[in-house]
Protein backbone atom coordinates (compact mmCIF):
# COMPACT_ATOMS: atom_id res chain seq x y z
CA UNK A 1 0.00 0.00 0.00
CA UNK A 2 1.35 3.42 -1.01
CA UNK A 3 1.77 6.62 1.46
CA UNK A 4 -1.26 7.98 -0.31
CA UNK A 5 -3.40 5.26 -0.08
CA UNK A 6 -2.23 5.04 3.43
CA UNK A 7 -2.78 8.71 4.21
CA UNK A 8 -6.18 8.68 2.44
CA UNK A 9 -7.72 6.23 4.15
CA UNK A 10 -6.95 7.46 7.43
CA UNK A 11 -8.46 10.61 6.84
CA UNK A 12 -11.51 8.22 5.67
CA UNK A 13 -11.22 6.35 9.24
CA UNK A 14 -10.73 9.45 11.54
CA UNK A 15 -13.97 11.35 9.21
CA UNK A 16 -15.90 8.56 9.76
CA UNK A 17 -15.40 7.73 13.36
CA UNK A 18 -15.00 11.46 14.50
CA UNK A 19 -18.89 11.94 12.67
CA UNK A 20 -20.52 8.85 14.08
CA UNK A 21 -18.81 9.56 17.69
CA UNK A 22 -20.07 13.15 17.42
CA UNK A 23 -23.57 12.01 16.43
CA UNK A 24 -23.96 9.59 18.85
CA UNK A 25 -22.60 11.67 21.75
CA UNK A 26 -25.19 14.74 20.28
CA UNK A 27 -28.24 12.25 19.80
CA UNK A 28 -27.19 10.44 24.10
CA UNK A 29 -27.32 13.88 24.72
CA UNK A 30 -31.28 14.69 22.93
CA UNK A 31 -32.10 11.49 25.52
CA UNK A 32 -30.79 12.90 28.47
CA UNK A 33 -32.58 15.96 27.78
CA UNK A 34 -35.91 14.52 27.02
CA UNK A 35 -35.79 12.36 29.97
CA UNK A 36 -35.26 15.51 32.27
CA UNK A 37 -37.81 17.85 30.48
CA UNK A 38 -41.39 17.62 31.36
CA UNK A 39 -43.12 20.48 29.21
CA UNK A 40 -43.12 18.86 26.15
CA UNK A 41 -46.71 17.17 24.59
CA UNK A 42 -46.84 13.49 25.26
CA UNK A 43 -46.49 12.68 20.93
CA UNK A 44 -43.54 14.98 20.80
CA UNK A 45 -41.99 13.41 23.43
CA UNK A 46 -42.67 10.35 21.69
CA UNK A 47 -41.08 11.42 18.13
CA UNK A 48 -38.47 13.00 19.07
CA UNK A 49 -37.32 9.93 21.57
CA UNK A 50 -37.96 7.44 19.02
CA UNK A 51 -35.60 10.21 15.86
CA UNK A 52 -32.97 10.02 18.51
CA UNK A 53 -32.84 5.99 19.11
CA UNK A 54 -32.73 5.98 15.26
CA UNK A 55 -30.30 8.55 14.72
CA UNK A 56 -28.13 6.88 17.59
CA UNK A 57 -28.60 3.48 15.76
CA UNK A 58 -27.29 5.28 12.48
CA UNK A 59 -24.29 6.71 14.33
CA UNK A 60 -23.50 3.68 15.94
CA UNK A 61 -23.34 1.71 12.49
CA UNK A 62 -21.04 4.52 11.22
CA UNK A 63 -19.13 4.02 14.19
CA UNK A 64 -19.14 0.27 12.81
CA UNK A 65 -18.08 0.84 9.48
CA UNK A 66 -14.81 2.79 10.42
CA UNK A 67 -13.99 0.04 12.56
CA UNK A 68 -14.21 -2.25 9.40
CA UNK A 69 -12.15 0.33 7.33
CA UNK A 70 -9.22 -0.14 9.75
CA UNK A 71 -9.61 -3.97 9.29
CA UNK A 72 -9.60 -2.89 5.98
CA UNK A 73 -5.62 -1.97 6.28
CA UNK A 74 -4.72 -5.07 7.66
CA UNK A 75 -6.43 -7.34 4.82
CA UNK A 76 -5.32 -5.37 1.75
CA UNK A 77 -1.54 -6.57 1.28
CA UNK A 78 -2.46 -10.34 1.57
CA UNK A 79 -5.04 -10.14 -0.74
CA UNK A 80 -2.73 -7.83 -3.01
CA UNK A 81 -0.08 -10.63 -2.84
CA UNK A 82 -2.87 -13.20 -4.04
CA UNK A 83 -3.83 -11.14 -6.81
CA UNK A 84 -0.39 -10.06 -7.95
CA UNK A 85 0.32 -14.05 -7.95
CA UNK A 86 -2.93 -14.69 -10.09
CA UNK A 87 -1.62 -11.93 -12.32
CA UNK A 88 1.77 -13.36 -12.57
CA UNK A 89 0.69 -16.89 -13.20
CA UNK A 90 -1.59 -15.62 -16.47
CA UNK A 91 1.24 -13.72 -17.78
CA UNK A 92 3.19 -16.67 -17.81
CA UNK A 93 0.08 -18.86 -19.68
CA UNK A 94 -0.31 -20.73 -16.25
CA UNK A 95 -3.71 -21.64 -14.77
CA UNK A 96 -3.28 -20.64 -11.31
CA UNK A 97 -4.32 -22.33 -8.91
CA UNK A 98 -5.13 -20.93 -5.49
CA UNK A 99 -4.33 -22.78 -2.31
CA UNK A 100 -6.93 -23.54 0.75
CA UNK A 101 -5.33 -20.99 2.66
CA UNK A 102 -5.70 -18.46 0.26
CA UNK A 103 -9.37 -19.74 -1.06
CA UNK A 104 -10.06 -19.43 3.10
CA UNK A 105 -8.79 -15.85 2.86
CA UNK A 106 -10.90 -14.41 -0.20
CA UNK A 107 -13.65 -15.95 1.48
CA UNK A 108 -12.85 -14.34 4.76
CA UNK A 109 -12.00 -10.54 2.63
CA UNK A 110 -15.49 -11.13 0.44
CA UNK A 111 -17.69 -11.77 3.38
CA UNK A 112 -16.18 -8.68 4.61
CA UNK A 113 -16.98 -6.92 2.30
CA UNK A 114 -20.24 -7.86 2.35
CA UNK A 115 -20.68 -7.05 6.40
CA UNK A 116 -19.49 -3.56 5.39
CA UNK A 117 -21.68 -2.92 2.59
CA UNK A 118 -24.45 -4.12 4.73
CA UNK A 119 -24.08 -2.06 7.29
CA UNK A 120 -23.73 1.35 4.88
CA UNK A 121 -27.65 -0.23 3.62
CA UNK A 122 -28.53 -0.36 6.73
CA UNK A 123 -27.63 3.61 7.26
CA UNK A 124 -28.65 4.33 4.37
CA UNK A 125 -32.19 2.64 5.28
CA UNK A 126 -32.49 3.93 8.48
CA UNK A 127 -31.48 7.51 6.89
CA UNK A 128 -34.87 6.79 4.34
CA UNK A 129 -36.66 5.67 7.68
CA UNK A 130 -36.07 8.69 9.00
CA UNK A 131 -36.86 10.91 6.36
CA UNK A 132 -40.54 8.72 6.35
CA UNK A 133 -41.14 9.91 9.50
CA UNK A 134 -40.34 13.24 9.86
CA UNK A 135 -42.65 13.54 7.04
CA UNK A 136 -45.31 11.13 8.57
CA UNK A 137 -45.09 13.65 12.08
CA UNK A 138 -45.00 16.81 10.02
CA UNK A 139 -48.14 15.70 7.98
CA UNK A 140 -49.82 14.43 11.40
CA UNK A 141 -48.92 18.00 12.95
CA UNK A 142 -50.12 19.97 10.03
CA UNK A 143 -53.43 18.25 10.40
CA UNK A 144 -53.60 19.23 14.15
CA UNK A 145 -52.80 22.56 13.71
CA UNK A 146 -56.00 23.42 10.88
CA UNK A 147 -58.25 21.34 13.09
CA UNK A 148 -57.56 23.63 16.11
CA UNK A 149 -57.70 26.46 13.67
CA UNK A 150 -61.35 25.25 12.02
CA UNK A 151 -62.49 24.75 15.86
CA UNK A 152 -61.24 28.17 16.68
CA UNK A 153 -62.80 29.85 13.75
CA UNK A 154 -65.97 28.04 14.03
CA UNK A 155 -66.43 29.01 17.86
CA UNK A 156 -65.52 32.58 16.92
CA UNK A 157 -67.75 32.67 14.36
CA UNK A 158 -70.92 31.36 17.04
CA UNK A 159 -69.38 33.96 19.44
CA UNK A 160 -69.49 36.86 16.53
CA UNK A 161 -73.47 35.50 15.47
CA UNK A 162 -74.47 35.58 19.03
CA UNK A 163 -73.30 39.78 19.31
CA UNK A 164 -74.88 40.32 16.25
CA UNK A 165 -78.07 39.10 17.18
CA UNK A 166 -78.45 40.66 20.46
CA UNK A 167 -77.42 37.69 22.18
CA UNK A 168 -74.20 38.49 24.21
Amino acid sequence: MDTGQFVFGILIVVATAALGGYYAWQQWQSLRRLRAEDMTPDDDRRFLRNQAWRRLAGAVLLLLVAGLFVGMFFLEEPILKIQRQGDDARAHDENPKPEQSQKEFVRLYVGYWIVLLLLVLGIIAIAGYELFAIRRYSVEHMRRIQDERRAMIASETARLRRERNGHA
